[in-house]
């Protein structure tokens, strides 16, 4: 369940909260007093509120009146209470009241015109993490059945996690198996046990039949991080390893030294039990060595349709930033090779090369320099963005390749939606009495037919085609609605199942639960068999709520069942019915078979629960950086008997917390920690942020000013901007800023001269290839200034430009300047700041601080008025003389 932070701020419009609150509100409230100006003296200060200035604002009984009429009285007490608001609507609300406060503020007397820049905490200032973390997190308990799935048995594990299966590699599989809905941007505090030493099983007796292997589909979304049961076979051999591929995708395991070629062949079944994914060179990988991975049998592995790659999908290929497994290719080059390097030129590639990754002797074998080929293989990984490396698997002549004009499965069905048109082609899995399962290279899902279906019409392995159909939903399962002559039949294979998903009584009543629509899932329970009529359903240990039960189950299925028997029941879990019945298209029923006991371990193993926070970040869970959770011993050692913070506990003992645990912390270094907080009525996650500050840990609020001018005795928030553009690359907010200038630049002037992309690609325009930077006004990005040299403009501008015929480079630089102050900037800041507007009685400004190159770095500022919507005027700047200013205002660039 999800907790929530106990201040949840409504969003209130600035504009609506000053009309709540006008001055002749205000007067009405102190019985018509109006503070004269005693000074007729304009004064622009800075000031930071102190705790007593918070408390002060939260408990004026005019202010209190004002919370009551506003529902905002819980609001006014938290930032009395805590000292920080938690928005800047808040603190543009009630700052000024304070401001004005003729006991507890200083200034409430300043004249009309004066301005104070006013620092305070906000919550919203502070990280992602803090904020994310105290608006609610989510939270999990590791259960018996997760360590179960860690321990790989339901007999020999502990209810903890331990040296050999520990905690870091294996929260995120349990964490993405238990929250399925969790999206980008959660939260989740994990409670687990950990065990300091691996536990030994000791056996009851007894003949442990052995396990039939079963590949494995896991491969499909995993993603750096992530540790994994892999079981696949091989099908591709380097010098240094060999790619592995289960049903759902294919990896690169690499093996640093040591490693013999003749080890594995293809076609052999592999296991690799908690596999770590890692990555190298954009591609991602497992590490392994000699004993960690297990031969389980000799296999034949047939290829898959290869990808044919021209040069200009390598060159494409080759300038990706994301980490992707392996992908079967065929492409044609000319062989180079130098000593142990292999390359391959492709035809139309601008940048890249073909290259063979680890070649082995026996392709070495098979190559010549300077021939050209067909080369299959695994396009594993890229190295210095150029070479597309591949380990190869056959070597044929150029040109013979010829893509097969054959039946190519889909992998259509794994990211498929209620409400999607799709072509699908895959495999016949699962038979019921009114449709089967088909299952492509990334799912499984239930097909449909109302009536008329014969379960003899199709066979387990048969290909299927069925073309542009909707993908719909019926009792919590995706589905295909089919009929006679809606699917094709194209042949047959042999189709090998994957390993099942073991369901226990409890984990059917929580899919049972489910609220979402899903593909179907290959699994497998044990339950007793009650058979009434044609409904067939099965009593499963554990299960409150729900049964097993057969969908439309064919009668070759039923003629292997009897009433108050037990089965392992196989098949594809694809409905659910009445929010009690966990469908099953039944593939197979066998008698359970006698297992082998396992008691706890020979000797009791000690561990310790700890708690651990992630973040689902890009569709995993990853842990925060620098965030620590209190452990069950701290608050022990606090002092804290219920194993929580309250009152002001955060305030006193986190400080002495972060002393302890970081006796070495140096200037700035900064923490975050995540606590129990019992408000009196509720306990919740918090976090606090700390900052390591003279010599001493101290509490971090959250850093925010704004700036307030007094006009006719009230106080009102003044959103001029002071935006300062760091002289460095690839640094906000000059990168995001010069890069607005840029595209201004593209659209405003190179786009009407009727420049091109191509034309940008052969430096035929203002920009600069890299579309970073640009010569018209000088904004570059990549750089973090504004060039305005003249040699640079002359010898950047676009061919047969005449703008600066005539002008000496005096003129020119003075043109940039222009340019960039009348016309880029202004464009820039219209486009980042599209709230900016006009206040009725206010000069609202924009100063922007840049550095000006000339051959040496120059710091200048640019003053803008608003003037409407998003509009801004030029004013003046600090890199012309008055007169010219003067000029640029009255005759700017349009």
């Amino acid at each position: 369940m999800k907790t929530l932070y106990r201040y949840l701020i409504p969003a209130l419009g600035v504009a609506a909260l000053f009309t709540a609150c006008s001055e002749d509100a205000w007067n009405e409230k102190l019985d018509g007093f109006e503070v004269p100006d005693v000074l007729n003296k304009v004064e622009n200060l800075t000031y930071t509120l102190t705790p007593a200035d918070y408390q002060a604002l939260a408990s004026s009984s005019v202010n209190k009146n004002l919370a009551k009429e506003l529902g905002q009285e819980a609001v006014l007490a938290a930032i009395g209470a805590d000292c920080v608001f938690q928005t800047q609507e808040e603190a543009r609300l009630w700052i000024p009241r304070f401001l004005r406060d003729s006991i507890n503020c200083p200034y409430f007397s300043m004249s009309n015109g004066s301005s104070i820049t006013v620092n305070y905490n906000l919550q919203s200032a502070l990280p992602e993490v803090v904020r994310g973390i105290n608006e609610g997190v989510l939270t999990y308990t590791v259960s018996s059945e997760d360590y179960q799935k860690v321990w790989g048995s339901d007999e020999d594990y502990i209810d903890a996690f331990a040296p050999m299966l520990p905690a870091s590699k294996n929260l995120t599989k349990v964490l993405k198996e238990a929250l399925p809905e969790a999206k980008d941007g959660d939260f989740v505090v994990v409670t687990y046990n950990e065990a300091s030493t691996n536990p030994v099983f000791i056996s009851t007796g007894g003949d442990t039949p052995a396990e039939e292997w079963a590949p494995t589909a896991v491969l499909a979304g995993c993603s750096e991080g992530e540790t994994l049961d892999v079981k696949g076979w091989v099908s591709a051999i380097d010098a240094r390893g060999f790619v592995l591929s289960d049903l759902s995708g294919s990896i690169l395991c690499y093996q640093a030294s040591g490693f013999s070629e003749s080890a594995v062949a293809i076609g052999d079944k592999v296991t690799i039990s908690s596999a770590a994914i890692s990555s190298y060179n954009k591609g991602l990988q497992i590490s392994i060595s000699d004993g960690s991975y297990t031969v389980e049998g000799k296999g034949e592995y047939a290829y898959p349709e290869p990808v044919q790659y021209t040069g200009a999908m390598m060159d494409e290929a080759c300038a990706r930033t994301d980490n992707a497994l392996a992908q079967y290719v065929v492409f044609t080059g000319t062989c180079s090779i130098s000593g142990n390097y292999i390359n391959f030129a492709v035809e139309g590639a601008a940048a890249s090369q073909g290259s063979g990754y680890q070649v082995p002797q026996s392709i070495k074998e098979q190559l010549a320099d300077g021939q050209a080929y067909d080369i299959y293989g695994y396009f594993a990984s890229i190295s210095s963005s150029k070479y597309f490396n591949v380990v190869i698997t056959a070597v044929k002549p150029a040109g013979s390749y010829q893509p097969s004009a054959g039946w190519q499965a889909t992998a259509s069905l794994g990211d498929c939606d209620e409400g999607d048109t799709i072509d699908v082609r895959g495999w016949v899995t699962g038979i019921d009495a009114r449709g089967f399962v088909l299952s492509d290279l990334s799912g499984s899902i239930l097909c449909y037919q109302s009536s008329g279906f014969v379960d003899t019409s199709v066979a387990i392995g048969d290909r299927v085609s069925i073309e542009n159909i909707d993908v719909t939903s019926y009792n919590k399962g995706l589905q295909l609605a089919i009929s006679d002559g809606r699917y094709t039949v194209e042949g047959k294979d042999t189709y090998t199942y994957p390993a099942p998903v073991v369901y226990t009584g409890a984990m059917m009543d929580e899919a049972c639960a489910r609220t979402t629509n899903e593909l179907a899932q290959y699994v497998k329970f044990t339950g007793t068999c009650s058979i009434s009529g044609n409904y067939i359903n099965f009593t499963v240990d554990g299960a409150a709520t729900s049964q097993g039960s057969g969908y439309q189950v064919p009668q070759s299925i039923k003629d292997q069942l009897a009433d108050g028997q037990a089965y392992d029941v196989y098949g594809y879990f694809c409905s659910v019915s009445y929010s009690k019945y966990f469908n099953v298209v039944i593939t197979a029923v066998t008698t359970p078979g006698a297992k082998v006991r396992y008691n706890a371990p020979a000797a009791p193993v000690a561990s310790e629960q700890a708690v651990q926070l992630y973040y689902m970040q890009g569709g995993s869970w990853v842990e925060p950086s620098i965030t620590y959770c209190l452990q069950p011993s701290d608050y022990e050692a606090m002092g804290e008997s219920y194993g929580n913070l309250s009152g002001n506990g955060p305030a006193v003992l986190l400080p002495k917390y972060a002393a302890a645990k970081f006796p070495y912390a140096a200037e700035d270094d900064e923490i975050i920690v995540i606590y129990k907080y019992y408000d009196g009525s509720a306990t919740t996650y918090r976090a606090t942020m700390l900052n390591f500050v003279q010599g001493e840990w101290t509490i971090n609020k959250g850093d925010a000013s704004d700036k307030f001018t007094r006009m006719d005795g009230w106080w009102k928030y003044n959103p001029s901007v002071e935006l300062v553009l760091p002289y460095a690359r690839n640094t906000d907010p000059s990168y995001t800023t010069y890069m607005a200038c840029v595209d201004w630049v593209w659209q405003n002037i190179c786009v009407p001269m009727g420049d091109t992309e191509e034309m940008l690609l052969n430096k035929e325009t203002f920009l600069d290839y890299r579309k970073n930077a640009e010569f018209y006004s000088g904004a570059s990005a990549y750089y973090g200034n504004v060039d305005v040299r003249a040699t640079s403009a002359l010898n950047n501008a676009p061919k047969g430009y005449t703008g600066y015929d005539g002008l000496s480079n005096e003129e020119i630089t003075l043109l940039i300047k222009k340019r960039f102050s009348t016309q880029s900037l202004p464009g820039a800041l219209a486009a980042l700041y599209p709230e900016a507007n006009v206040e009725p009685g206010m000069d609202i400004t924009y100063t922007v601080t840049f550095t000006a190159y000339t051959g040496a770095a120059e710091v200048h500022t640019i003053v803008y008025k608003v003037v409407g919507k998003a509009e801004f005027e030029y004013v003046s700047s600090t890199w012309v003389d008055e007169a010219t200013s003067k000029e640029w205002v009255s005759n700017p660039i349009k």
